[in-house]
C-alpha cells in the first residue's frame, strides 16, 4: 500500500493535533474545522491505513500501538513541512532567518546572550526567539516542535532516545541579599548563620530548590525555614530590596544583578559551601533538521559555552 500517495498533509496535521491535544474537539479547533469534519477525516485516514489509530474514551483519545507510531511520524513530517515553509518565506523576503531556542536561566546569560550578539554581527536581520523556563517545560516544548534546540537538564524520567545530547555547562547557586543585610560582607558564612531569615526560593522539586534544601535545610540547623516560593526574578528582587530575605539564583544571574546600578543595592553572600546544580545539555530532536541560521546559532552557542569553560 502506497500511503504516501494516499495520505494528505491536512490529514497528517489532524493526526498530529489529536496526538498533541488528546481531544478531537481541540484538534478540530486548532485546525479551524468543525468536529464532525475532523471526525470524518479521521475515519477516512483509518480506512486508508486499515487500522484504528486512537482509542476513544470519556477522558479523550489515546493512540493505539500502531497509532503512536503513525502519530510520531506525522509529527516529524509536519515539523519538516513547517520548517521548509518558514525557510522559503524567509528566503523570499530576503531575511536572515529565524531561530527559536529555550534555556534555563543561567545558560541564557552564559551562552544565549553572547551568541545573539555574535549572530547579529554576522546576520543583522536574523530573528532570535528565546524562551526561559524550567527544564521539563523546555523539553515539552522541544518535543512539540516549538524550539530548534534547548539548553536544559535531563532526568531519569526523560526518554533521551529521540534526542541529540551535547554536554553544555554547569551552574552554581548564588545567594543574593540587600546590601544592607546583616550578613552582607561577612566572610565564610556557615549554615547556622542563615537562621532566622526569610527565603525566596523556586518551587519544590526544581533542581535549584533541591540543591538549596540539601545544602542548607536538610541538616536541621534551620528546622522551620520561612519560605516564599517565587518563579519570577522581578518578584524576588523586589522582596530582597525591601527586607532581609535571602534569594537563590544561578551565579551567572547573581553576577549580572550585582553589577551596574543594581549592584548598588544587591550583593552575593559569601557562603562557605559551594551549592552546585546538575549539569545542563544542548538538546535537539534527532529527527529535526536545523535550518542554516539555526545551525549557525547553535555553533555560536557552543563557542560561548567553550569560552566560559576556558575562563574557569
Amino acid at each position: 500500500m502506497d500511503l504516501i500517495r494516499r495520505l494528505k498533509v491536512n490529514q497528517l496535521r489532524l493526526i498530529n493535533s489529536i496526538y498533541k491535544s488528546g481531544q478531537l474537539n481541540l484538534a478540530a479547533e486548532s485546525l479551524s474545522m468543525s468536529q464532525p469534519a475532523a471526525s470524518r477525516i479521521l475515519s477516512e485516514i483509518e480506512q486508508v491505513i486499515d487500522v484504528r489509530l486512537f482509542n476513544r474514551s470519556p477522558r479523550g483519545m489515546k493512540p493505539t500501538l500502531i497509532g503512536k507510531m503513525v502519530c510520531e511520524r506525522a509529527h516529524s513530517f509536519i515539523m519538516d513541512i513547517d520548517d521548509m515553509s518558514r525557510e522559503i518565506t524567509e528566503f523570499k523576503r530576503g531575511l536572515g532567518g529565524r531561530v527559536t531556542v529555550g534555556a534555563v536561566t543561567g545558560a541564557s546569560v552564559t551562552a544565549i546572550i553572547p551568541a545573539i550578539a555574535n549572530l547579529k554581527s554576522i546576520v543583522p536581520h536574523a530573528e532570535v526567539c528565546v524562551s526561559i523556563g524550567s527544564s521539563p517545560t523546555l523539553l515539552e516544548d522541544l518535543h512539540a516542535g516549538k524550539h530548534d534546540f534547548v539548553l536544559a537538564r535531563t532526568s531519569s524520567d526523560v526518554d533521551t532516545r529521540e534526542l541529540d545530547i551535547l554536554p553544555a555547562g554547569n551552574e552554581r547557586v548564588g545567594l543574593i541579599v540587600n546590601k544592607k543585610h546583616p550578613l552582607a560582607g561577612v566572610k565564610n558564612i556557615k549554615v547556622h548563620d542563615l537562621r532566622g531569615y526569610e527565603w525566596i526560593l523556586p518551587p519544590l522539586n526544581s533542581p535549584m530548590r533541591e540543591a538549596i534544601d540539601k545544602a542548607v535545610f536538610y541538616n536541621d540547623i534551620i528546622p522551620q525555614p520561612n519560605i516564599i516560593e517565587a518563579t519570577s526574578l522581578l518578584v524576588s528582587i523586589q522582596i530582597i530590596l525591601n527586607s532581609t530575605a535571602i534569594s537563590s539564583v544561578s551565579t551567572e544571574v547573581a553576577n549580572l544583578f550585582t553589577g551596574g546600578q543594581l549592584g548598588d543595592n544587591i550583593t552575593i553572600l559569601n557562603f562557605k559551601t559551594p551549592i552546585n546544580l546538575p549539569p545542563y545539555y544542548l538538546l535537539k530532536l534527532k529527527n529535526r533538521r536545523l535550518s542554516p541560521i539555526a545551525n549557525r546559532f547553535k555553533d555560536l552557542v557552543l563557542e560561548a559555552l567553550n569560552q566560559t569553560k576556558t575562563e574557569y
